[in-house]
């Protein structure tokens, strides 16, 4: 970090929306649902 000014705090962001995502996705029956439920919370 005190080399370079930037930092993926985006890219970690997403991953974990995506984490909280897939932990309550349990219930959903296709990776379609899955899919479209990650594009609507990170859009």
């Amino acid at each position: 970090m005190w080399r370079f000014s930037k930092t993926n705090s985006i890219t970690e962001g997403l991953h974990n929306k995506m984490e909280m995502i897939s932990t309550r996705a349990y219930g959903y029956r296709s990776f379609k649902n899955y899919r479209l439920r990650l594009l609507d919370v990170c859009s």
